[in-house]
């Protein structure tokens, strides 16, 4: 994970955007008041299905009969 300081990126936020989205990069902004992980949004959006699927009752019991054959 790459990493930034919020005055860095306050100058360069669209570079920073891009090098995120282009290289599929998770990037750390820090600041004096804590940080935060920008991510592009095909990743984001990738995070919540999935735990969406995982918090799913049941589903995980299912895909693992559907895995072995047994039902």
């Amino acid at each position: 994970m790459e990493s930034f300081d919020v005055a860095d990126v306050k100058e360069k936020l669209e570079e920073v955007i891009e090098l995120s989205v282009k290289n599929a990069l998770h990037i750390r902004i820090a600041s004096e008041k804590g940080s935060v992980v920008l991510l592009p949004a095909e990743t984001y959006d990738n995070l919540v299905v999935t735990l969406e699927l995982l918090s799913t009752p049941g589903l995980m019991d299912t895909l693992q009969m559907t895995q072995t054959g047994s039902e």
